[in-house]
């Protein structure tokens, strides 16, 4: 465990479906600080409104959207000594890459370094657990 004035962010990262959501469970009931998916609850409230901000639509949009909720869960872990985040904002680099946009200012500027924990779970794809969902389109190759 960390020293006691550490604070520790770890990242649990993989693709959908892998895992990360039911680990974090895990950990919570154990006592363990967690946040879960920002992006899934994001999602779900953009549906609800039928707005065009998801990652399937605007993706550019709605990584500055997820990231900004993202900086909020970051400002309320901050005295906590270790919490377990499901995906991070390096996450959002990596999706905005895939899409092919290039990283906002606002984003490239961040000190990821300073914020997470250099350790961080990757989950591999896990075809026996992956599902279809509402908020999960993509299909397990996609992911």
């Amino acid at each position: 465990m960390a020293h006691p004035k550490i604070r520790q962010r770890i990242i649990l990262t993989g693709p959908p479906g892998s895992g990360k959501s039911s680990l974090l469970e895990a950990l919570n009931q154990k006592g363990y600080s967690t946040f879960e998916e920002i992006s899934r609850k994001i999602i779900r409230k953009e549906q609800a409104s039928r707005s065009s901000y998801t990652p399937w639509q605007d993706v550019h949009r709605f990584c500055l959207n997820v990231f900004y909720h993202m900086k909020k869960e970051i400002q309320e872990s901050l005295f906590i000594p270790l919490a377990f985040h499901d995906r991070g904002i390096p996450d959002l680099y990596a999706l905005l890459d895939k899409s092919g946009y290039m990283l906002p200012r606002v984003m490239k500027n961040y000190p990821n370094h300073f914020v997470y924990s250099r350790e961080v779970f990757v989950f591999p794809p896990w075809r026996e657990i992956y599902t279809h969902d509402p908020q999960r389109k993509e299909s397990f190759q996609e992911s």
